[in-house]
Parts: C-alpha cells; structure tokens; sequence
C-alpha cells in the first residue's frame, strides 16, 4: 500500500511539473513548425519528385509527410492535457480556499521586517494613534472597503484583524487558460480521429459525389461519398496587366436531392463550406487538349438567302466533317509559319486522302464583336473557315476537407484568450488591518500588510495613495 502511495505521489508530481508542460509545449511547437515548413497531405509521388528518393524514405519513416496525424503528434498533446489537467486539479483546492475561505488572522511580521522575496509583492506599514481601536476600526472600514471591497473581520477585547480583498477570482484565470487549451487539443485529436481532407478534379460542366484520399501515386486514393453533389459550372483564371496570374475562380453549385441547394464561386483562401465540409480551390488544369473555334459557311448553294454555318471546336490532328459531299478537314499548325504570320491551317480530306492544304488570311479592315482581325480561309469558294478563337477546356481540382469539429478548436480559443487577458490584467488584492493597544497604553498601534498576486507598479501606487488618506484621518 505504501509502496502505491509513493508510486502515485511521484506520477502526480512528475504529471503536475511545470517542467513537463514547458518540455512538451516545446517539443509540440518544433513539430509544428516541421509541419508548416513541409506542405502536409499531398501525394507521395509528389514527395518523391520534390526530394529525391533518399530524402523522401527519411521524411516518409519519420512521419514528417503526414505530422499532424502521426503517433508522436497524438501522443504530445495528450501528454500535455494531462500535465494541464493534473497541474490544474493539483492547485485548484489551494486557490478557492484563498479566493472563498482564507485566513484572515494577521501574520507575524519578524522584528527584521519582511523577507526580500516576500517584500516584492506585498507593502508592510505601522504607525500609531491617538484614537481608539474602535475608531480606527470604523475608519478602516470605510476607507479600504471603497477600494478593496467587502471586510472579514476577526476580533477579541480590544483587538480587531480585518481583511480586505478585491478581484480574488480572477486567480482562477491560469486555470480557464489550461481549459482553453485542452479544449483547442480535444478538437485537434478529434478532426484528426473523425475529419479528412480529399482531392477530386472536375470538369467544367460536370458534376461529382465522390472525392479521394491522397495515396501515394495519385490523388485516387480511398473514395470517399459525399453528401451532395458538386458541380463545375465554369472556371476562369483572371490576369494582371503584366500576364501574371491574379485568381484561380471556379464556379461551384451544391446539388441535393436534384435542386441546386447554392451557387457560390471560390478562390484561393475564399472556400465555400457547406454541411460540415469546406471545399477549397487547390489546382486547375486542362482535360483535353486546347481546341479550335471555326465557323464553317457553306456557299454551294448561292441562290438561298440564308447560309448554311455551322461551330466546329476543332482539335489539332482530328478529322472532321464538313457537310459537303463527304469533305473533311483538319485544323493543325505549322512547324515555320509563313510570312502572314498565322501559325495554323487547313487540310482537306476526302476518302482518307489529303487533295491539298489552305492557309488562314486576315482582313484587319473586318472585325467582330470582339474587335479583333477577320481571320478566314476559303475552299474552292465553296466553304470558308473562320476562326473565332480558342476553346479551352478546364477542369478545377477541389481540396474537400472535414473539420466538423473546428467549432471546438474555436470554442477553446475564445476561452484561452479571455482567460488570458483577465489573468494579465486584473490583479487580486489584499489589505490585512490590525488594530490593537499600543503597549504604552496611550492610544492605538495600527499595522497594515497590503498583498498583491502579482506585481504591478499601479498597485503599489495605489495602496500608497490610499494609506496616506487612512493616516489623514487617524
């Protein structure tokens, strides 16, 4: 019994030490930093690319690819709640007893006045009266109980100890920190236990319920079933003046149940959240290749008032058709442009065979609704081709992460702060009054200990300014 008494007396100690909690809070603030240096969560074959092969199974054995889920990371944290939460339970008692039930005799000051470490947060004063103790009783109670609150008093004969106290419970603010930050560690422990973050790419005009864990060759890990629908209903990169990229916009409507539940455009740090889930824009990119917007006008048929045209997006290499007669074409470009300057033209098919290749001519006197050039090219004036620009065909790639427990984190935060402004700026104060026959037996011996929790200059102002009004009136 003895022998479990002292094991847990010294489990309790070494659990409770502030050495402990300064040993863990640093080691938890160097992963931290490895986990901000090292971008978290990617693909390993990402990894790979970026380190090398050697320095990737370093950084992969040790965790540091994914920290903020390894073992260690867990282990810190709840090793630090626990040295929080018995530190805390440890000095609890001690506290409410000086905040609600203190002792309020006055103590013995030695002859040789009060011990250097003791004098830095308390003030010790004695002088004497012509008054009563019962007098001075009645003037130190109105006195100090206008600055320092409510008296205790404690009395016998002619003796009287008072006790007065101010702010007591904001002792209590150390304590609302350490629950501040247990609270900011249940709800890092539990996204890591309960959230994800997944990667999925979507085409422009598409929709999708499913997004992937990273895995290590590409982002089609584990699927993971979303509670809705995302659609891409457009993606657009905007420009500076200097060609820079400014942002990465996709456009995203949220589908449940068939109706667009909201349509809401994202950026990077601009995310939409929506039913527990945060949905970033992490990458964009372009699923086929980069296509050709001609209109096609057919001019077989001169006598009809209206012409046949029609859009073709046209793929460089591909063949397509071209309405008349079994006609194909294809759009491709020129290894040396020629002196026109216009890099891509025409080919036309028929039975598989290439009958010749037509080049792209442009009238500057002519333009479009976007004032550029009229760039055509003309087939045995019977078919014209006009380019009307490029067609790009984007995809968005979307980070979807689960935090459903942010709240808490933001929760213990709020609590952290508060705490800490209250612990740094409201500070609790004592006055302890003993009032007794002098020992000549004319008049009173007053003598005065002014306590602080912490040492403020403001404080020490104060209780001076307040004693020299007591003295005033005695």
């Amino acid at each position: 019994m003895n022998l479990m008494m002292t094991v847990l007396s010294k489990l309790k100690k070494f659990f409770s030490s502030i050495k402990l909690a300064m040993v863990l809070f640093v080691l938890i603030s160097a992963v931290s930093v490895i986990g901000t240096i090292i971008d978290q969560g990617d693909p390993l074959v990402v990894y790979k690319m970026m380190y090398g092969p050697f320095v990737f199974k370093i950084l992969y054995y040790l965790g540091f690819l994914n920290i903020y889920h390894s073992w260690y990371f867990i282990a810190l944290g709840g090793l630090f709640t626990v040295n929080l939460i018995v530190c805390s339970l440890d000095r609890i008692p001690k506290t409410f007893k000086i905040i609600f039930n203190p002792d309020i005799s006055f103590p013995n000051i030695p002859s040789n006045g009060i011990k250097e470490n003791e004098s830095k947060k308390t003030k010790y004063y004695n002088f004497n009266s012509l008054k009563s103790p019962n007098e001075i009783s009645s003037i130190s109670k109105r006195i100090f109980s206008r600055k320092f609150g409510k008296h205790r008093e404690k009395s016998g004969g002619k003796q009287f100890e008072l006790y007065f106290s101010k702010n007591g419970i904001f002792r209590l603010s150390p304590y609302a920190v350490h629950l501040g930050i247990i609270v900011i560690i249940a709800g890092v422990i539990l996204n890591i236990a309960y959230g994800f973050r997944s990667y999925v790419n979507i085409d422009e005009g598409l929709a999708t319920r499913y997004s992937y864990l990273p895995s290590d060759k590409n982002r089609n890990g584990k699927q993971i079933k979303l509670p809705f629908k995302i659609r891409l209903d457009r993606y657009a990169t905007k420009y500076y003046k200097d060609g820079m990229p400014k942002a990465y916009i996709s456009k995203l409507s949220i589908i449940k149940k068939r109706k667009v539940i909201m349509t809401k455009s994202i950026r990077v740090n601009h995310p939409l959240a929506y039913d527990g889930l945060t949905i970033y824009q992490a990458s964009y990119g372009h699923y086929l290749p980069s296509a050709a917007r001609l209109v096609l006008i057919n001019l077989t048929n001169m006598k009809s008032a209206v012409f046949n045209k029609h859009t073709v997006f046209a793929e460089p290499g591909t063949l397509y058709d071209t309405g008349i007669n079994g006609l194909k074409f294809k759009f491709d470009f020129y290894k040396k442009p020629g002196t026109n300057g216009i890099p891509f033209y025409i080919s036309i098919y028929k039975n598989k065979k290439r009958l010749r290749n037509i080049n792209f001519l442009e009238n500057r006197r002519i333009t479009g609704a976007r004032k550029f050039p009229l760039v055509f090219a003309v087939y045995k004036k019977r078919l014209i081709f006009i380019f009307a620009g490029v067609k790009e065909y984007y995809y968005s790639g979307l980070e979807i992460a689960k935090n459903s427990y942010t709240w808490i984190i933001w929760t213990g935060s709020i609590i952290m702060i508060i705490s800490l402004f209250f612990s740094f700026y409201f500070n609790h104060k004592t006055i302890r009054v003993k009032i007794y026959p002098s020992e000549s037996g004319k008049g009173t011996s007053v003598e005065i200990l002014a306590g602080s929790h912490k040492k403020m200059v403001s404080y020490y102002k104060k209780i001076d300014e307040t004693i020299n009004e007591f003295k005033n009136y005695i």
